[in-house]
């Protein structure tokens, strides 16, 4: 198949592509193949994958479709670190879609890409799994109330939605996370993302702006730092060194998080 998808001759391309359609998920190529047909020249060829990978469960797609509870994160962590942007892109998706696929430990690995974007990304995500939702773990919240009157005899209980379970570990080592702390801090964004393939734009997830990417930031390490009495010893004295930023969020914001760290080291001792 994928001679046929990469040959320079679009009726031999569009020949390989119908065939794919009907027999890919039966194929089931390694992982390996499917990330060098995203970083193909040709974009056909890029497209179909792309769709296959991101299909929805429907029949109408069963015969082609990758179902994503067969990848694993080093698959996927593999297309986050392609040198082609719009595998990356795909990789970000990817993970945005499917929750299993945010390992905090493999997150972490992310963080030297020199794309801003998949950067983004990370702080965002880890934003997500260690944010503090002001919430215990368990809580379930209370049902609507309603009328006994209105109440069937026998009828089931509404199911009630839980919460996330939060990851209680840290993605890595305090060195690590307080050297990638300070080189988002300190250091100056590129003044624009890079363009798409042929300048022309696409769908893929946003990049955060650069302030708010601190913001949230700060607010992770905040967090971990309130569960972790040695963790914000570490990070405390970073947190006052960016005090001093010109921008008004972020010194409000450092100044929030370090009453909170010791706030909570108090409330401990």
């Amino acid at each position: 198949m994928r001679p046929l998808l990469s040959d320079a001759r679009p009726a031999v391309r569009s020949f390989g592509l119908d065939l794919a359609r009907y027999e890919l998920a039966r194929w089931a190529p390694p992982i390996e193949a499917i990330v060098a047909l995203c970083e193909s020249e040709h974009g056909d060829v890029r497209a179909f994958v792309e769709k296959a990978l991101l299909a929805g469960d429907g029949k109408e797609h069963a015969r082609y479709r990758i179902d994503p509870a067969t990848l694993t994160t080093d698959a996927v962590y593999s297309f986050c670190e392609s040198l082609d942007a719009g595998t990356r892109a795909l990789g970000m998706q990817l993970i945005a879609n499917n929750p299993r696929l945010a390992v905090p430990e493999e997150l972490f690995r992310l963080t030297e890409s020199p794309d801003r974007q998949v950067r983004a990304m990370v702080v965002r995500t880890l934003w997500k799994l260690f944010r503090d939702r002001g919430t215990t773990n368990g809580w379930v919240p209370a049902p609507p109330p309603s009328s006994i009157l209105t109440k069937k005899k026998g009828a089931p209980e509404p199911e009630r939605e839980l919460p996330e379970p939060r990851h209680t570990t840290r993605p890595a080592s305090d060195d690590a996370l307080v050297a990638f702390f300070r080189r988002i801090l300190f250091t100056l964004p590129p003044a624009r993302p890079p363009l798409e393939r042929g300048g022309k734009k696409k769908k893929r997830l946003r990049p955060l702006p650069s302030r708010r990417a601190k913001l949230e930031l700060i607010q992770v390490m905040r967090d971990l730092a309130v569960e972790d009495t040695a963790f914000a010893g570490v990070i405390s004295p970073v947190l006052e060194e960016f005090m001093g930023s010109r921008g008004r969020s972020e010194h409000a914001a450092c100044l929030v998080a370090l009453t909170r760290i010791r706030h909570a080291a108090g409330g401990a001792s």
